[in-house]
């Protein structure tokens, strides 16, 4: 009996090993960049680091319920912005939005 508990343990964490080993490969590692503070900085981020996802915040709300990045810059309107995820994405590059954040109000 203790010999049929051994392999069967020992099969069952081979499964997992296995099942774990391939999740793996399918991660994203997404640093989240402060918009507010480090927007001109994406391509130098990706470029110094190699991290292929970054995840752009704090997209709060502004003047009233409108988008913004950490309640100061309206999403709608910065084109510089939109600029530098446009070259980040050229460079190989994908962006993940963060909602909310600390030191501002949420958009509902």
């Amino acid at each position: 009996m203790t010999r049929y508990r051994v392999h069967s343990a020992f099969i069952l964490l081979l499964v997992f090993w296995t099942m774990g080993a391939s999740a793996q490969t399918t991660r994203t590692f997404a640093p989240y960049v402060d918009m507010s503070k480090m927007a001109d900085r994406l391509l130098q981020i990706q470029a110094e680091s190699g991290v292929q996802a970054l995840t752009l915040a704090f997209v709060v709300s502004g003047s009233g319920c409108e988008p913004s990045w950490g309640g100061t810059a309206p999403i709608a309107a910065d084109s510089k912005i939109l600029a530098e995820i446009t070259q980040l994405s050229a460079h190989g590059g994908d962006i993940i939005i963060a909602f909310g954040g600390y030191d501002g109000l949420e958009l509902a």
